[in-house]
């Protein structure tokens, strides 16, 4: 690659880490954003949706609005000036979180001319030796390198099947991504196990929560107590992990504090842990499940009807004591409810 400006582009700053070790020449730009959780309506440029994608990651106490906000513009200055390199490589994994991120930049470059630019993909699930593969983050420097020659150049199919996920991801009926993901997706060939799982944090016909939700109070039913082991229990229980640890502790903090509570921790409250500051009193929290709690994850109550819900899921806003779409487990589909 001697001679040959390189934008590497990934998913966070652990890849983007691997990718620096491994000595491969270029600058590297790490996405950073958990497209999963929060707003992401459609309709926006880049940088509308970045100043509404700071402000929801600010109000979950992740940093300050204008600090979060300046991080997104250097971001999207730097995406702006990609046709400036010779190459620009996408490294991204198969979960839910790279997926997402993934699509967002194929719809950007399919608007941007990224067919007339040399656009390349290095998109992977596995590794050899690697019998738990989670994410290009797990790899070493000198693991990663040899990746680069199978880059492939991102085709035509592969930035229309990108646009449109990201405009079905975005809207605020998400039947269309329901159908997409139920479509051809083979261009993109982990797109639809990621989209399907994003369906699936729709609340569940029976109880009201999402699939993420049921898993942490079930592993907590089960036997799981404190925060850690709730995150390692919890990951167990997913074909490809994609949650974060802070996402974790996020959504337990959310399950405690509602008006109608499912969770009980030892301090009488749960605690998010204070950034940069040590962690082992948080870590040493125990949690158990409320009645209520343990009536919901059993089915036998909905946690909607009795708490409300105020979530978006990528364009899609749940609000009130009724929700228009619920997931049907055991049919694999969303259900409309006639809310």
């Amino acid at each position: 690659m001697g001679g040959v400006t390189v934008l590497h582009i990934t998913n966070g700053d652990s890849a983007a880490e691997r990718i620096h070790q491994s000595g491969l020449p270029g600058d590297i730009l790490p996405w950073r954003d958990i497209l999963h959780t929060g707003p992401v309506p459609g309709g926006l440029s880049l940088g509308a949706l970045s100043k509404v994608r700071a402000d929801y990651i600010a109000s979950s106490g992740a940093g300050t609005a204008d600090g979060i906000a300046s991080q997104f513009t250097a971001r999207d200055a730097m995406l702006e000036q990609s046709h400036s390199y010779s190459q620009v490589i996408l490294w991204f994994e198969h979960d839910l979180y790279d997926q997402l991120q993934l699509i967002q930049l194929l719809d950007w470059f399919a608007t941007h001319d990224g067919t007339g630019m040399p656009l390349y993909l290095i998109c992977i699930g596995s590794y050899p030796g690697v019998t738990k593969f989670k994410g290009l983050g797990q790899l070493t420097g000198q693991q990663l390198r040899p990746l680069v020659e199978r880059r492939r150049k991102v085709t035509p199919a592969e930035l229309a099947l990108g646009r449109a996920a990201w405009a079905a991801f975005t809207a605020p009926d998400p039947k269309e991504l329901e159908s997409l993901a139920r479509g051809n997706t083979a261009a993109l060939p982990f797109l639809r196990a990621a989209l399907v799982r994003h369906l699936e944090d729709f609340p569940l016909v029976h109880g009201g929560v999402s699939r993420t939700e049921k898993q942490l109070l079930e592993v907590i039913r089960d036997g799981m107590h404190t925060p850690f082991e709730i995150f390692i229990a919890a990951q167990e229980r997913e074909t490809s992990p994609f949650l974060g640890d802070a996402t974790v502790w996020s959504t337990l903090s959310y399950l405690t504090n509602a008006s109608a509570a499912l969770l009980e921790w030892s301090g009488g409250s749960f605690a998010l842990p204070a950034p940069g500051k040590p962690q082992e009193a948080f870590l040493r929290q125990t949690v158990h499940l409320t009645d209520l709690g343990r009536e919901v994850v059993a089915g036998r109550v909905d946690w909607i009807a009795v708490n409300g819900i105020d979530r978006w899921l990528g364009g899609v806003h749940l609000e009130g004591k009724s929700v228009p779409w619920r997931w049907e487990e055991r049919r694999g589909k969303l259900i409309a409810t006639g809310s």
